[in-house]
């Protein structure tokens, strides 16, 4: 990395940490990705040497001077919420909330394997046998071969888009080996020593912080305190009104109709989506009970956050916060990510952006009609 490039990646880093040191003062509440956030915060004492190196290279440069000032307000408003509570901050379990979240997800895609493996992937794969041995048969004949192996091309599509899904979900579990290390080796002390090196090093070169204030903290509202059942949720799990979801789930509350539905199924499964049978996509999308699971194709995830956020706000208002969060935790997306990314694909000028706009801004157009179709 570049010097430049090491500063951005801190001042990134550290204004998201000072975020989550501020919800945990307030709400005593972490989840799996703020421990990610917190344990790679921990590494800076392993680079600090680098760092300081950057900060000398970039001093120099008169071009540079805002990014280095934003560096230091960030370095100062973490001092000023770590100094006076240290001790309390000391007792953040970064690393036993990040395991406990973690293998409740391993566990949780790993049973969903299980159940796909032995109904459909079962069936699929007699059928893919099947397929093999009617192969072998008319090999010995004079029929013509790729005429017969090209129609059971269909069963193998079936097959790879039933185990698609679930080798993705094991992969991002994969992901999680490399990172773990960084929420086991956090030490809040050693965090906290190194933001004061690493302070009074850039007040060497003269470099000062821009004016800041609490209120630039951004403090989530309604949060439920951690507790062991809290902790295996990835998301956020308050709403705006408890009772009016609460009666939506005893009445069974149909968010989507059947006409809504294949509607998003035709436009955006297999383009955001990964391919998903429509009868499915009615039961997650109304929030009822399925053993599927939707799954973002690579590369889709900004325009799905935004597909989150147009969809959501065509639900009853009081529901909107309840189905926007309930579709991130089912698609395994942060909320707190989703709240600072679903405006970027509304001003995006890519093509692809842009269709998926217009088709967008068409289902929202014919909503009532879509209604009445079903």
């Amino acid at each position: 990395m570049t010097p430049e490039e090491v500063i951005e990646s801190l001042v990134d880093k550290f204004d998201n940490a000072n975020d989550i040191i501020a919800n945990y003062l307030h709400h005593k509440s972490l989840d799996l990705d703020d421990c990610l956030i917190m344990g790679s915060c921990g590494v800076v004492y392993l680079q600090q040497t680098e760092i300081e190196k950057s900060i000398r290279i970039l001093a120099n440069m008169p071009e540079h001077q805002i990014l280095l000032r934003a560096f230091a307000t960030e370095v100062e408003r973490l001092l000023s919420k770590m100094e006076p509570q240290i001790d309390t901050l000391a007792k953040m379990e970064v690393a036993m909330i990040y395991d406990i979240a973690l293998l409740s997800e391993t566990v949780r895609i790993l049973r969903h394997s299980l159940n796909i493996k032995d109904k459909e992937t079962h069936r699929y794969l007699t059928e893919l046998g099947a397929s093999a041995t009617h192969l072998h048969e008319v090999s010995k004949t004079e029929s013509d071969i790729d005429a017969i192996r090209f129609a059971h091309d269909a069963k193998f599509d079936n097959f790879f888009s039933c185990i698609e899904t679930e080798i993705k979900r094991l992969q991002f579990i994969m992901h999680f080996r490399n990172t773990r290390s960084w929420a086991q080796d956090f030490d809040m002390y050693k965090f906290l020593e190194t933001l004061k090196d690493l302070y009074r090093y850039v007040k060497r070169y003269g470099i000062k912080p821009f004016e800041w204030s609490e209120e630039d903290d951004d403090i989530e509202q309604n949060v439920i305190h951690a507790d062991m059942k809290s902790i295996f949720y990835t998301g956020d799990t308050a709403v705006t009104d408890e009772q009016a979801v609460e009666k939506a789930n005893e009445r069974g509350h149909v968010y989507f109709s059947l006409g809504h539905i294949q509607y998003i199924h035709d436009n955006f499964v297999c383009e955001q989506f990964h391919n998903i049978d429509p009868h499915d996509l009615y039961a997650i999308l109304n929030l009822k009970d399925c053993d599927r699971r939707l799954s973002i194709r690579e590369g889709e995830k900004n325009r799905v956050y935004y597909f989150i956020s147009v969809v959501g706000g065509l639900v009853q208002s009081d529901l909107q916060l309840n189905w926007r969060k309930s579709i991130c935790k089912h698609l395994g997306l942060s909320y707190k990510a989703y709240n600072s990314k679903y405006k970027e694909a509304a001003d995006s000028e890519n093509q692809r952006t842009v269709d998926f706009r217009d088709r967008l801004n068409e289902f929202i157009e014919s909503f009532d009609e879509l209604a009445k179709a079903s």
